[in-house]
């Protein structure tokens, strides 16, 4: 049995296309990100459908981009479009079945009707209802919905009620069926044998019907057509109404499993893949218009099938012409059209989208521009996007017709895309941002904006600072107040301004994906029995790391502005940086802090700052640096954890080098916080120039450590700095393939002197071979 089709929308995710187009997510990542605000999806959707929209960001998906123009225009969403927005979208999971997964309720009807063995759908992990795209290798499509298999349930309760003392006719049905359902994966498949001679005819007809339906799975589409013609011209059939439909649906599935063009193995000329490409164009768009043909009559007709026709009417039409099509619906969206389906519309804005460039980037921009000139709110969202407005920079292309389209407008939404694209300040963006009152759904991005232009950092300062108090007294969200403190530490015209900005409370930490693919915004991103994590942002490192001499970063370890564990990890970088660049003096002033943090370091901190030669405080430092665990002369990035693998003893031998400083000072100057001068950026410079020099840490120790050896034979300290400087190099995340010939070397030679000079101790014993 085959399934009527609900929305053309979840027809387009789950039947017609490729399991590749989904919804906020089904995805795969092995990344671990820190996230201080939402710049993908907004962090309350429920708050954000009702027309709180905080500060809108350009990355979000598209279709919350829509609702933000509507809600900007001053048509805000009412309740039940509210909850026809928030619905998610239709993903691979509403109807892919397979492998021990949870049993939808039509699988499940259908299987509880069967007999204890029934073929291969009783069979472990035979209900693989996905099949291959033809001519891809890694892309599947959603064969057979649950509906159907609810469809073959309910007609199968029917026909034993109906004819339940013939079970010969009973059990060849059932055999038909399931070779209908076999053909689900595309791997396995067989049909339906014709019906035995002398059946009764019902089950003659729905033979008739189980063969195309089997046909149709197969993606055996002309013949489908032609024995559905077949159960359409049979009008005692209980399959008559139906089959016209389904002749339309074999057209819209023919055409979008249109195979890729076969293009030559050595890259082709632009012109060949653009021939290719619009020749298939041509063949999907001549079989939309005969679905086109077919759901016409159905849909304008009275019939049971009309409301499926119209909709599947309406998806051949987008693809006919997607552009037209969708900056129609986009309109009537922005209009609040009376009667619209909310989720099928958003649903069909995002699939117009996200499907632009299916045809090889052929023509994805033309037409995603065509739909622009027809529908002001796709324009809004595109240029928010910095999409389509052509060559050169596209964010610049798109602030300056951001700019355009308000200066001819002044409308809300314009002034939000113009301000938001803006890179330097404007009078009249400024001017038209203060006269929007603070009740507007559009106050808190103007705002924003605002004063990220602001050219006074002094009084930009003072206003951002009173906001994020009363944003934190009002509870808003995280995203806000994380965002404007962001925005108070760039305008800070003192280190201490700045450190008291700093710490930042973390929204989401964990795979970046997750947030998409369980709806997050839809919960609490923290628990509130979970202490909030409190951590630096990646503005804020920045500037730390790589902006400010270590006297500057000692002064702040000193301040007392940050919270642990804040001020321990400042306090523990400054120190690591002023040992590695040999100011004692600066590194005695951290003494307290470590101490204090770390008493278990006071005999490596002591004997360094008690050295009294050049010579003893480098190897003191060293000895104390590669003892004392967890230290780097950076500020921990929020999105790297340093600390991940375990016994690693020197964080910064992880990686690549140090970046090197941008050499133009008064470039960096004008991107850093008003306090940062062109002093301090020298000297930080040179610092990185000479911290690059020691960089990775576990090199630098083992080299280090193995010099002086050799120069002090007789050191008691030796062993210990045998051992150190081997595990410097051993208990890295550097993984062995990777390791240059000369860190080989060094870890050669270390594990021979250990083995040679100390093979009683607890080390040679524990390192027995040589990786």
């Amino acid at each position: 049995m085959m399934q009527r089709g609900k929305h053309w929308r979840g027809v387009v995710i789950g039947v017609l296309l490729l399991a590749m187009v989904v919804g906020r997510g089904v995805s795969c990542s092995f990344e671990n990100d820190t996230i201080f605000f939402a710049t993908d999806v907004p962090e309350n959707l429920p708050q954000f459908l009702a027309g709180k929209l905080d500060v809108v960001q350009p990355g979000y998906l598209k279709k919350d981009l829509a609702v933000a123009y509507r809600v900007l225009s001053d048509k805000p969403l009412n309740a039940k479009e509210r909850a026809e927005a928030a619905k998610p979208d239709l993903t691979v999971a509403d109807s892919y079945y397979c492998c021990g997964e949870a049993q939808p309720e039509g699988v499940r009807l259908f299987e509880s009707m069967l007999p204890p063995v029934a073929g291969d759908l009783n069979q472990p992990g035979s209900r693989d209802l996905s099949k291959r795209v033809p001519g891809q290798d890694w892309e599947n499509f959603d064969n057979c919905l649950d509906s159907a298999f609810m469809t073959a349930a309910k007609t199968l309760q029917a026909r034993r009620a109906a004819h339940p003392t013939d079970q010969a006719a009973l059990a060849d049905w059932l055999n038909g069926q399931l070779a209908v359902f076999s053909n689900c994966n595309g791997k396995s498949g067989k049909m339906p044998e014709a019906a035995p001679s002398g059946s009764p005819a019902w089950l003659i007809q729905d033979r008739d019907y189980q063969i195309a339906a089997a046909e149709f799975y197969r993606g055996e589409f002309e013949a489908a057509r032609t024995d559905f013609s077949k159960v359409a011209a049979d009008h005692a059939s209980p399959w008559h109404d139906v089959a016209p439909y389904l002749i339309g649906r074999s057209w819209l599935r023919d055409a979008t499993l249109t195979p890729e063009p076969k293009l030559p193995d050595s890259p082709p000329q632009p012109d060949v893949v653009k021939a290719a490409y619009a020749k298939r164009k041509s063949e999907m768009t001549a079989k939309f218009r005969q679905a086109a043909v077919v759901f016409e009559p159905i849909a304008s007709g009275k019939g049971p099938y009309a409301t499926d026709a119209q909709q599947l009417l309406d998806l051949a039409k987008v693809h006919i012409d997607r552009a037209a099509y969708t900056a129609r619906i986009a309109n009537e969206f922005a209009q609040d059209k009376e009667g619209l389906d909310t989720w099928q519309t958003l649903q069909d804005m995002q699939y117009f989208w996200r499907t632009l460039f299916n045809d090889g980037g052929v023509d994805g921009l033309e037409v995603q521009a065509n739909a622009d000139r027809q529908s002001d709110l796709m324009d809004w969202v595109d240029t928010m996007r910095a999409e389509t407005r052509g060559p050169g920079n596209p964010v610049e292309a798109a602030a300056a017709h951001a700019l355009e389209r308000w200066q001819a407008t002044k409308n809300t939404p314009w002034l939000v895309a113009a301000i938001t694209l803006a890179k330097h300040n404007d009078d009249t963006l400024t001017a038209a941002a203060k006269q929007v009152p603070p009740n507007s759904p559009a106050w808190m991005s103007v705002t924003y904006h605002r004063l990220r232009l602001a050219p006074d950092h002094a009084a930009a300062h003072a206003e951002i600072a009173s906001f994020v108090k009363k944003f934190r007294a009002n509870k808003e969200t995280l995203s806000t107040v994380n965002l404007f403190l962001s925005l108070q530490a760039m305008k800070s015209s003192s280190l201490q301004d700045f450190l008291a900005a700093s710490p930042r409370t973390v929204l989401f930490e964990g795979d970046p994906t997750d947030r998409l693919d369980s709806n997050p915004e839809t919960t609490t991103p923290a628990s509130p029995a979970t202490a909030p994590t409190i951590s630096f942002d990646g503005d804020t490192t920045e500037v730390l790391n790589y902006k400010l001499p270590v006297a500057t970063m000692v002064e702040g370890a000193e301040s007392g502005k940050l919270p642990e564990p804040l001020h321990g990890e400042l306090a523990q970088a400054a120190w690591t940086r002023a040992v590695l660049l040999n100011r004692p003096d600066l590194a005695k002033r951290m003494t307290p802090t470590l101490l204090s943090l770390h008493p278990a370091w006071k005999k490596w901190i002591t004997t360094y700052d008690d050295a009294q030669t050049e010579d003893e405080r480098k190897i003191t430092g060293i000895i104390a640096l590669m003892n004392a665990s967890r230290v780097s002369p950076d500020v921990p990035e929020p999105n790297f954890n340093p600390y991940q693998y375990q016994g690693t003893r020197v964080p910064w031998g992880c990686g690549d080098p140090r970046p090197n400083p941008n050499p133009d000072q008064k470039a960096t100057a004008a991107q850093s916080p008003p306090f940062v001068t062109t002093q301090m950026l020298s000297q930080a410079s040179a610092e990185a120039a000479s911290l690059n020099r020691v960089s990775p840490g576990s090199d630098y120790f083992a080299r280090e450590s193995l010099a002086w050896i050799k120069v002090h034979p007789n050191d008691p300290r030796n062993e210990e700095l045998t051992v150190l400087g081997f595990r410097a190099l051993h208990d890295t995340c550097r993984y062995i393939e990777s390791e240059t010939p000369q860190e080989k070397e060094l870890s050669h030679e270390l594990f021979n002197l250990l083995h040679r000079k100390y093979p009683n101790s607890v080390w040679a014993k524990k390192y027995r071979v040589w990786p």
